[in-house]
């Protein structure tokens, strides 16, 4: 014996190995869960303001959900968050951060965005809508917050979120099924 207790066995390791990487991923969605994404996406954050570039931050809540679970049960429910994972999934970009951050809200975060904040929103809701299939008696619903950091905002991820979340519940108040108004910074002029 060395002192430091009996070593684990290799089922254990294989079952501790599988935890941590099941953690990082959403069981339902497959895409980043909360944790996960959070640290990615403040990685890519970082990088993208130290290579002075623009950071775009989506996020995405399903609208209703909670009656699609009461009236057609939680299955269906389930189904829609994973068809809106899917469709960000297919929307992002090599280097783009994707996660499941809440129970029925989705985040996707762009470093360097290649085009303006409305033509991503835009995508983000025909994709979606483009998703919707016809042969259920319920439908997708979401509301779309978007918002931009400008790298001479030296701004945190915390605030950049903060405002795309702010955004995605003007377009909630306004009904849901809507996006809000992108909200960008620009650097003060000199």
């Amino acid at each position: 014996m060395d002192g430091h207790g009996p070593s684990p066995s290799a089922d254990a390791v294989d079952d501790a190995t599988t935890a941590i990487v099941g953690s990082r991923t959403d069981e339902l969605t497959g895409i980043a869960g909360r944790p996960t994404f959070f640290t990615q996406a403040q990685a890519v954050f970082a990088a993208a303001i130290a290579l002075d570039a623009e950071c775009t931050a989506v996020l995405v809540d399903l609208d209703r959900l909670d009656h699609v679970n009461d009236t057609y049960g939680h299955h269906a429910g389930s189904e829609l968050i994973r068809e809106t994972a899917a469709t960000l999934a297919a929307i992002a970009n090599d280097g783009d951060v994707v996660g499941r951050i809440g129970g029925d809200e989705l985040a996707l975060l762009r470093p360097d965005a290649d085009r303006p904040v409305h033509a991503l929103r835009a995508e983000v809701l025909d994709r979606l809508g483009s998703a919707c299939r016809s042969d259920r008696p319920f439908g997708l619903a979401v509301s779309v917050g978007v918002a931009i950091a400008r790298p001479s905002e030296a701004g945190s991820l915390d605030a950049l979120l903060a405002r795309a979340d702010d955004a995605m519940y003007i377009a909630k108040r306004a009904g849901g099924g809507r996006h809000g108004p992108p909200h960008v910074r620009r650097a003060p002029r000199d």
